[in-house]
């Protein structure tokens, strides 16, 4: 369609170009006496080209609607394709805010637990660390490790 679009684009410029000089003595009507006759083969060059003008429309508007045909498709193949995208990016957009849903309640559980620990420590150091030293050690490092986790 392009090929041929072109075709008629340089054939319709040559047309132009022969318009332009056949009328090209009528130009000239104030400067030089211009005869019957040759008006007269003016007008019949310009009827001529006036139907080949016409031939060219006649060929041109299957395709200028053929053009029409084919961006209404593309607008709606593109539109077909943005809605397909949009639907997959929601659907990934739900399944990360379920995993975020889920690390929340991990960390919520994890939190749970680390605070069940913490009072464990707590309670241990109050009863059973107090005569053995080791397990006191020991619950101090836990306790130095959970600050951490806490910062």
């Amino acid at each position: 369609m392009k090929d041929e679009l072109g075709l008629y684009r340089d054939k319709l410029a040559k047309l132009k170009d022969k318009l332009d000089n056949d009328i090209q003595p009528l130009n000239e009507i104030g400067e030089r006496e211009i005869h019957q006759p040759e008006v007269e083969s003016i007008l019949k060059k310009m009827k001529e080209l006036n139907d080949q003008f016409k031939m060219f429309e006649d060929h041109i508007k299957p395709i200028d609607g053929h053009s029409l045909t084919l961006k209404k498709e593309f607008a709606s193949l593109i539109a077909a394709e943005k809605r397909k995208k949009v639907i997959m990016a929601e659907g990934k957009l739900n399944t990360i805010g379920k995993q975020i849903d889920d690390f929340t309640k991990a960390q919520s559980n994890t939190t749970s637990k680390l605070n069940q620990y913490k009072r464990q420590i707590v309670s241990a150091n109050e009863k059973e660390a107090v005569h053995d030293r080791a397990l006191f050690t020991e619950l101090q490092l836990l306790e130095h490790q959970n600050a951490k986790v806490d910062a």
